[in-house]
């Protein structure tokens, strides 16, 4: 089953699959727009996935995480991918907020403005949406390398 989660300020989305497993579930990034965004919705999941009492969330990325030192987070070895991490909910938020940077990917950036409207003189403007999302995504990881000082 999934649970689907949606900002409502944003255009940010998160997945939730759940119910293969009595105790574990797993997250995954659909969208992404506002890195405030992003963290709200997981303290949002962190309460909804303790309401339906489990233990561990996994994500999973194509490059390597981050583990923080007083976290409980095991890699599960035994799917043909092993970049699947499960965090234990209480340290869940900090292991988040350490691998943001690696969780955002050009897949995930939301851009809205792909077509633009009509010009007073009756063309239209349509712009580049990878470049679009590249520069997005350039400007997210700044956001994210600028506080994560602060998160620490």
């Amino acid at each position: 089953m999934y649970l689907s989660f949606t900002s409502p300020n944003t255009n940010d989305r998160i997945d939730i699959e759940h119910g293969y497993s009595p105790d574990r579930c797993r997250m995954k990034i659909i969208q992404v727009d506002d890195i405030d965004g992003q963290l709200l919705l997981v303290k949002k999941i962190l309460l909804e996935i303790n309401k339906l009492s489990y233990k561990l969330i996994g994500l999973s990325s194509k490059s390597k995480f981050y583990l923080p030192d007083d976290s409980l987070c095991y890699r599960d070895m035994t799917l043909y991918n092993n970049n699947l991490i499960y965090c234990d909910l209480d340290h869940f938020e900090e292991f988040f907020k350490k691998n943001l940077n690696h969780l955002i990917n050009m897949d995930n950036v939301c851009i809205n403005d792909a077509i633009k409207k009509d010009n007073d003189d009756g063309w239209t403007t349509i712009s580049n949406v990878k470049k679009d999302k590249r520069n997005k995504l350039n400007k997210l990881l700044e956001y994210v390398n600028v506080v994560s000082s602060n998160w620490a």
